[in-house]
């Protein structure tokens, strides 16, 4: 996206003003001619040939059933919180994107 916009200042291109209020009847008759998935979003509706791939009835993940890996997912977390609030009351920079109260 990035060089998108550089190459667009590079060769003067600017946005037109208005452009999709002026085109919006021709955008959209170019978006309903080229809507090739029109069943998505219907009831019922699957991706073709993914059955294969899909968790089966029944399939309960392993962290739900298994104490020990919970408790370790747990540990691990609160250690985490414990030196992220480390680094704030310190003024270090956070390495995680936990929102925590300074």
């Amino acid at each position: 996206m990035r060089s998108l916009i550089r190459k667009a200042r590079e060769l003067g291109i600017e946005k037109e003003s208005g452009f999709l209020d002026k085109n919006r009847a021709e955008i959209t008759q170019m978006a309903v001619a080229n809507n090739h998935n029109r069943n998505s979003g219907r009831k019922g509706w699957s991706v073709p040939n993914s059955e294969a791939t899909r968790f089966k009835k029944g399939n309960v993940p392993t962290i739900c059933t298994n104490p020990d890996v919970l408790q370790k997912i747990h540990l691990k977390r609160n250690e985490t919180i414990k030196r992220e609030r480390i680094r704030i009351r310190y003024g270090m920079p956070r390495l995680t994107k936990l929102k925590l109260k300074d």
